[in-house]
């Protein structure tokens, strides 16, 4: 194979990442009367119970403790608690490179009572009390990882397990589950199989996800057929399937903007897979002892998200609206939408 000049390598690497990995909105939304969500110009209809919050420009990842919701705003580098009151919000972080600032946060988990935010690159830790005072920063590692990127982190008895991608030799792209170990490389638990690298043809909608599970943890990539079940050892006791979720057609503009990122991509000789669907989901909840929430796009790139719950009990097939952002936790689900006035956020309540 051709060698690539470093330089291109660092650009293909930022732009595959960037792709495969970020959820990248498509734009501001064009509003349009209520209804259901079109091919590309109609953003999802903003329910009447939802709450504007002006001081929330974005929900990057999100955890629930009790009636209190607390939010990652990536774009504001803050963390903002939503108290049960509706309009109720408190935040604190900032933006910046000092102990307990925000560079590009990743993700967000709350483990016991403390507030953990982890950077998207580097592994670095920011801890918080519940109050929002700064307890301290730390770093982990992965063995091998050079730069490793987090899009998840979930809390579990051995403690923070980390979802890490890394790429790997020829720019390829593995997933992992990682146990943080204070003082010592991570621990995997579990990856995924290599993936194309971009001269072999990237897969857009590779998405690695990862949940808590009663024996461990439930991870893996969410177009595989079944994710795997793993301990906190590292053995895999089993799987867990959704065999009944439907994957979406890729609607007409997202091809459009699918062919535009190939052009781009080819330009440093990378190859990007074509598709015709987007993947079954790209987020998976615990909601109870033994059921999960699972968040399905539809639209590419995380631009709106619906939250549906597997065919079991009173609620078999239940399904919340709509929305730009998702997620649930415990007997509850938060939805978001973005408009001219700041996101609007709603709560539901979920059946045990």
């Amino acid at each position: 194979m051709r060698r690539v000049p470093v330089f291109l390598s660092g650009a293909i690497v930022v732009v595959a990442l960037g792709w495969i990995l970020r959820p990248v909105p498509g734009g501001a939304p064009r509003r349009a009367g209520p209804g259901t969500l079109a091919a590309t110009v109609v953003a999802p209809a903003i329910p009447a119970e939802a709450v504007s919050y002006a001081d929330v420009l974005d929900i990057a990842d999100a955890d629930v403790l009790g009636d209190r919701w607390f939010l990652l705003d990536r774009r504001a580098s803050r963390v903002h608690v939503l108290g049960p009151k509706p309009g109720s919000l408190v935040s604190f972080g900032r933006s910046g490179i000092g102990p307990g600032e925000l560079t590009r946060p990743g993700a967000l988990v709350l483990h016991g009572d403390t507030v953990v935010v982890v950077e998207r690159l580097g592994g670095v830790l920011h801890r918080f009390n519940t109050a929002g005072r700064h307890l301290g920063d730390r770093r982990f590692e992965v063995g091998g990882c050079r730069v490793p990127v987090v899009s998840d982190a979930v809390s579990t008895p051995a403690g923070l397990v980390f979802l890490v991608t890394c790429p790997g030799v020829r720019l390829n792209t593995r997933a992992f589950a990682a146990l943080e170990r204070p003082g010592y490389d991570a621990r995997v638990l579990a990856s995924t199989a290599a993936r194309p690298s971009p001269f072999e043809g990237i897969d857009p909608h590779f998405t690695p996800v990862l949940a808590t599970h009663r024996d461990g943890i439930v991870f893996g990539a969410a177009g595989d057929e079944c994710l795997s079940v793993m301990t906190l050892s590292g053995a895999r006791s089993g799987v867990y399937c959704a065999g009944w979720l439907e994957r979406l057609p890729l609607p007409e503009g997202d091809h459009e903007q699918l062919a535009r990122l190939r052009v781009r991509m080819a330009a440093f000789g990378a190859h990007l897979k074509a598709t015709d669907a987007l993947p079954p989901f790209d987020g998976l909840f615990p909601v109870g002892p033994a059921a999960y929430a699972f968040r399905t796009p539809t639209r590419l790139g995380g631009a709106s998200r619906q939250l549906h719950f597997a065919p079991t009990g009173p609620d078999r097939g239940a399904r919340l609206p709509v929305a730009r952002y998702a997620f649930a936790g415990r007997g509850t689900a938060l939805l978001g939408w973005e408009s001219a006035g700041g996101i609007r956020i709603a709560r539901y309540d979920l059946p045990d």
